[in-house]
């Protein structure tokens, strides 16, 4: 399955398996996408970050350790699904493990008009390899992400992305990632919870049969669905759901399911940063990663080949807020950070949780 957002923030579904038929599930009006009218309480809060960290709990879980009645939990999560803050629920893939390579292009571009800006946004969302894509301001006006078997395979997505654009690329990095750990959205309580899961190179490799693949189907589609509406939409029982869903997690294909939070939504703003780090010691390098995790506004930490040593995904309220956060990080590790530079993720134009 694919979500594509086109320019006007309508959310499509376009199912490969249902002759990549294109549905019209939600539309992010500016008026909605506002903050204007959503009031979250600490629960609330606490309840986004369960279930973007692993989305099938169940409801007597979640009760549990947010001190509710199970309905109480139930009327919260319809209240932020209604709202737009949760707009869905994902599962996420260990890719590397289905021998796949993550490859970013991150892209400066010049000389852009309307009408040109629509047909990139198009050729992206209807190309088979390009799996997510965003717009940004910063260093890079658009960042393509690409799942692919081999480097040849990422060189000829690029170049024929590159040839289609080329008067309006400025300028192509690209980016082998090696290592992308997932953090707790603990932007949104304070909280002081570490845990996380990391996507990375591995010589392990697993393969899917059909019936995997249809469970993973289904679980992009919904991934906090139950067992038998699972079953109902692969089309299997729900006895071998379950078996399956649980072989997918011991075999490190499933890593977790995760509910996708519109963090514009609730006000935030989305940063990436590109460290340019002086690797003279490991011990203060294991110190740096170490801070970084402990940051609430810290969602993600990627290792990459190509681009820099190592960026980072945070979440702040304002831009003085992301300055005072650079500011101090640069201060406390100032023999290791010889630069940095940042982007703003402004818009989604396309994402795919499958690989394949």
């Amino acid at each position: 399955m694919i979500v594509i957002i086109d320019r006007y923030r309508n959310v499509y579904i376009r199912n490969h398996h249902f002759k990549r038929k294109v549905y019209l599930i939600t539309s992010l009006s500016e008026e909605n996408m506002s903050e204007k009218g959503i009031k979250l309480d600490v629960r609330d809060r606490r309840l986004l970050v369960e279930l973007n960290f692993d989305a099938r709990q169940a409801n007597a879980e979640l009760a549990k350790k947010l001190r509710l009645s199970k309905k109480g939990v139930e009327y919260k999560i319809k209240r932020l699904e209604k709202a737009g803050v949760i707009e869905g629920y994902y599962p996420v893939v260990n890719f590397p493990v289905l021998g796949y390579l993550y490859c970013r292009v991150f892209l400066k571009l010049q000389y852009m008009t309307a009408e040109k800006n629509a047909e990139m946004v198009l050729f992206i969302q209807q190309h088979p390899k390009m799996h997510w894509s965003i717009w940004a301001r910063g260093i890079y006006d658009l960042a393509i992400g690409i799942w692919v078997r081999t480097f040849t395979g990422f060189k000829d997505v690029v170049s024929e992305f590159v040839t289609v654009f080329e008067p309006f690329v400025k300028e192509s990095n690209l980016s082998l990632v090696t290592e992308l750990e997932h953090l707790r959205y603990n932007f949104l309580t304070g909280r002081e919870d570490f845990t996380g899961f990391s996507i990375k190179e591995t010589s392990v490799k697993e393969g899917l049969d059909d019936t995997d693949l249809a469970v993973l189907e289904a679980l992009a589609r919904n991934g906090r669905n139950s067992l038998v509406e699972l079953a109902a939409a692969a089309k299997l029982t729900a006895k071998t759901i379950s078996y399956r869903l649980r072989t997918l997690r011991e075999r490190r294909i499933l890593l977790t399911t995760r509910a996708s939070v519109n963090h514009q939504r609730l006000g935030y703003t989305h940063y990436k940063v590109f460290f340019s780090l002086r690797s003279n010691s490991r011990q203060k390098m294991m110190e740096l990663r170490a801070h970084l995790k402990k940051q609430p506004a810290v969602i993600y930490l990627v290792d990459d080949i190509g681009i820099t040593d190592l960026d980072v995904e945070m979440m702040f309220r304002s831009n003085d807020e992301f300055f005072r956060f650079l500011d101090n990080f640069q201060f406390r590790f100032s023999e290791l950070i010889r630069d940095y530079q940042y982007m703003i993720y402004t818009e989604t134009l396309k994402v795919s949780y499958l690989p394949f």
